[in-house]
């Protein structure tokens, strides 16, 4: 989340959140849905969360003399 994308908010009460949703509605008024949504899609597409965990796994794998990894 980015304040390209989102609002945060301080705590999870009503009163926070109906002020974090009152300040999106006024941020984001008037743009382009899609161009919020591209760096969220970007970010946790399928393969880019498959390469990540991919790596992890790699890493992992290597600090026990095992091989796993398909990336080097």
């Amino acid at each position: 989340m980015t304040p390209a994308n989102g609002v945060l908010v301080e705590d999870a009460s009503p009163d926070s959140l109906a002020a974090a949703i009152q300040a999106a509605r006024l941020n984001f008024a008037g743009t382009d849905p899609s161009a919020i949504a591209a760096p969220i899609r970007a970010r946790f597409s399928r393969s880019t969360v498959g390469m990540l965990f991919e790596d992890v796994y790699g890493r992992v794998l290597a600090g026990t003399g095992a091989t796993g990894s398909r990336h080097g």
